[in-house]
């Protein structure tokens, strides 16, 4: 019966601990919405780009209408990075679809989309309500052991073994779940090196657009993976797609 609410429990703190300021009305945001609907795409733009990169707001409909602005200007790698950072936010398959338009328009790689890839978004989205449910179950389960143990006077045995599993898990996820591990190189003619140096080799002159993932960094440079091969990239020449 315990394990029945622990799904119950997670959302409603999931739910608490959400921040209330993105149901507030931001009067902000109105008047680039409002600049927005007069067709003063650069000056809406602008204000969207402040709260994003200043205060870390972004709604769905807003990086809508900033992929929008961008692609109307022909700025298409930045397009595809308000897309992906939409998609991240509602896992609306449209958008997928949009971004494989836009990649087979200008021949792009990187956006060849798998439902791994879709399971995996919806992780990202619901991470905290997942954190707070391995949380909750491994109090349960120390709970009960300590119960078996004290009043029972049982070995823990298998209780021990998935509390020890659900803390290996809840390590990992808190650890190494979180990022999205992903970059769109924002710059035309992009030297990608062999090593973390001017001096490496060059494995190829990539264009903008196109989307690559991400396996580390050293100093000034972003490792990444080019067609199957490790690379690298000068940091300033990829923009690593936020979650928000």
């Amino acid at each position: 019966m315990a394990f029945k609410i622990i799904p119950i429990f997670a959302v409603i703190l999931y739910f608490v601990q959400s921040p209330l300021s993105a149901q507030e009305y931001d009067p902000v945001l109105a008047v680039a919405d409002s600049l927005f609907a007069q067709k003063k795409y650069t000056q809406s733009f602008e204000i969207y780009e402040n709260l994003l990169r200043l205060e870390g707001k972004a709604s769905p409909a807003m990086l809508l209408k900033m992929a929008y602005i961008r692609e109307g200007l022909g700025d298409y790698s930045n397009a595809l990075y308000y897309l992906n950072t939409y998609y991240l936010r509602t896992n609306n398959k449209r958008a997928l679809r949009k971004m494989e338009d836009i990649a087979k328009k200008y021949d792009l790689k990187g956006y060849q989309f798998t439902d791994l890839e879709f399971f995996l978004n919806i992780f990202y989205r619901y991470y905290s309500a997942i954190v707070l449910s391995l949380s909750s179950l491994l109090v349960l389960l120390l709970a009960y052991m300590v119960y078996k143990k004290r009043r029972l006077r049982e070995t823990p045995g298998f209780s021990l073994f998935y509390t020890v599993l659900t803390m290996l898990i809840l390590f990992y996820v808190v650890n190494f779940g979180k990022s999205y591990h992903k970059g769109i190189i924002i710059h035309p003619d992009t030297y990608l090196m062999e090593g973390p140096s001017a001096g490496s080799r060059l494995v190829t002159i990539a264009d903008q657009g196109h989307r690559l993932k991400v396996k580390g960094k050293k100093d000034v440079w972003v490792k990444v993976e080019w067609e199957d091969k490790e690379a690298y990239i000068r940091e300033k020449n990829l923009m690593q797609i936020m979650e928000l």
